[in-house]
């Protein structure tokens, strides 16, 4: 079970991120446009290997992001963080 330090943004993003992350790795599935990545996961650990995928995914965007206010802070470039584009950027980085 995770313990409060394993929510480097609290509990409630860490949710919110996971919903997100598993609601867009379920668009792929149901869409069959699977990466490369995820055929393997697919081929190696089943349907079971996308829910350990989520929550390894969901922790290191929580991670790359501690201390980030979305909507509110903006990076080097000046442009914001918005939470959706965020995670979309990541996960076609990470996928």
């Amino acid at each position: 079970m995770k313990t409060e330090k394993d929510f480097p943004r609290g509990f409630e993003s860490w949710l919110e991120t996971h919903t997100e992350i598993s609601m867009i790795i379920g668009s792929k599935l149901e869409a069959n446009c699977l990466t490369d990545k995820m055929l393997v996961i697919q081929a190696s650990f089943g349907h079971c290997g996308f829910w350990d995928l989520a929550i390894k995914l969901t922790d290191k965007f929580e991670e790359k992001y501690k201390g980030i206010k979305f909507g509110e802070d903006v990076d080097e470039k000046g442009s914001d963080f918005d939470f959706f584009d965020r995670i979309i950027k990541f996960l076609d980085e990470e996928l």
